[in-house]
């Protein structure tokens, strides 16, 4: 399903450190965001969200640190994905298109027309002076 950002941020209040929340409400928020798709972005996005997971591994609820757990495993997994997804990408040349590439062939042949016509147009300018 789509992931709603505001309710992950939600869920990230309950859980993070100093929230004052209960256990059971903590459970909740953990079951919520493992039911959850979170992309790698969402996760890179919201600050600490991993760190604070990550710290109720060591929870006093077994419950809550066994979804901790769980979730934490779950994300790895998520960012190793998306990490090979791209390094896959750029060794069979997606990462830049061949529009993009023939552009920058293009405009470095432009800027070394561009810096010759200027030398011989400085050469030129020189004998002229120099006749004059």
């Amino acid at each position: 399903g789509v992931v709603v950002i505001e309710d992950v941020i939600r869920c990230h209040g309950i859980i993070k450190p100093g929230a004052d929340s209960t256990s059971s409400a903590i459970r909740r928020a953990l079951e919520d965001l493992a039911g959850m798709n979170i992309s790698r972005a969402i996760l890179q996005d919201i600050k600490n969200l991993g760190k604070d997971v990550k710290k109720l591994k060591k929870h006093e609820s077994p419950k809550i640190s066994k979804l901790a757990r769980k979730l934490v495993k779950k994300w790895k997994k998520i960012i190793l994905e998306s990490v090979e997804r791209e390094n896959r990408r750029a060794s069979m040349g997606f990462g830049v298109s061949k529009k993009n590439s023939v552009k920058r062939k293009r405009l470095k042949q432009c800027n070394i027309d561009s810096i010759v016509r200027r030398i011989t147009h400085s050469k030129e300018s020189n004998k002229r002076r120099k006749k004059d």
